[in-house]
């Protein structure tokens, strides 16, 4: 490997680790054949930010989508989000079930299982972006 590519890759690996992202990231040497190298970086979201973002989605999906079923209107009446929102958030107990991440979303996805307001959850939040992917809510 010449001087110059060992210069780019610590440049890159510079920027990456002093970037101000929620996302850490991880860098790997792809070798070419040739003599030349290419540097890979993937984002890869931590165990603890993914439980943030599940937290954080499961609140606003419950807020914003699930209160507002009808479903949910006939079995607890019109209940008033600033009224329960503290209980709501109280309520949430979450863990990772890895189980779900291998057979549903082949690893690209954390996966969560567990319950807000006495009702059964599960969410899956992106392992590159922390996006919200699928949220599941439901009476039991």
């Amino acid at each position: 490997m010449s001087k110059k590519t060992k210069v780019r890759i610590a440049l890159v690996l510079s920027a990456a680790l002093l970037a101000p992202l929620p996302l850490q990231a991880a860098a790997s040497v792809d070798s070419r054949p040739g003599g030349g190298a290419a540097v890979l970086i993937q984002s890869v979201l931590s165990e603890s930010q993914a439980y943030k973002s599940a937290t954080d989605g499961l609140i606003s999906h419950f807020r914003d989508v699930f209160m507002k079923t009808q479903l949910f209107r006939d079995t607890y009446g019109d209940l008033v989000w600033e009224e329960y929102a503290e209980e709501v958030m109280d309520s949430i107990d979450i863990v990772r079930d890895r189980k779900m991440e291998k057979a549903r979303y082949d690893d690209k996805k954390y996966a969560f299982t567990g319950w807000i307001f006495d009702l059964y959850a599960e969410i899956a939040i992106d392992k590159a972006t922390g996006e919200v992917k699928e949220v599941v809510i439901e009476f039991i």
